[in-house]
């Protein structure tokens, strides 16, 4: 099962590289994943890559990542590093611009995250994923993620502005845990 998921100028979703500050770029994966849920449930597939970094740029400042000192990283920022406030900020701003959205969210999840994701999918839900946990154990650690799809035990999701396929016993490693959200439209 996968949905329709926007396409920008070729790229599956938005890319947290298309910031022109390095430190955006670093830190911009929360922020990529709520544009990618504007043009998802704005019905905007083909937004212009102008047209979706302006509503990646009003989003980053509503959700104000985290700049200071990193040891993990090349560049000093933790991005999103609240899952609550990112989900409550990501609803606000989209309700802001008429895109009316209810969620759920599931926090500190493990193996359990498959079978959630799952359900949320068949239930037309869009699901996003936190990956958290030890800096360097995955390249999707400390990472947020739009889940598109799901193949047995492989997730289909939007990062980077590529569409990648992972089974999810390569995300579920020692160290690492999720926060989930799946959003729909209100009735």
């Amino acid at each position: 099962m996968e949905v329709k998921f926007p396409t920008i100028e070729g790229s599956y979703g938005g890319n947290q590289a298309w910031f022109s500050k390095s430190l955006w770029a670093a830190g911009g994966c929360g922020v990529i994943a709520s544009a990618n849920l504007y043009s998802y449930f704005s019905d905007r597939q083909n937004m212009s890559k102008d047209e979706y970094m302006q509503v990646a740029t009003a989003l980053y400042y509503w959700l104000s990542p985290l700049h200071f000192y990193n040891p993990s990283t090349t560049e000093n920022t933790y991005g999103m590093i609240s899952f609550t406030h990112w989900y409550r900020r990501t609803l606000e701003f989209l309700d802001l611009r008429g895109v009316h959205l209810q969620g759920r969210r599931k926090l500190f999840m493990r193996k359990r995250a498959l079978v959630e994701i799952r359900k949320a999918l068949h239930r037309g839900e869009l699901p996003v994923l936190a990956v958290l946990g030890v800096p360097g154990v995955s390249p999707y650690g400390n990472h947020y993620m739009v889940v598109s799809g799901i193949k047995g035990d492989v997730l289909i999701f939007s990062t980077w502005g590529q569409r990648r396929e992972v089974k999810f016993s390569e995300l579920c490693l020692p160290g690492l845990f999720f926060h989930l959200a799946a959003f729909k439209r209100k009735k």
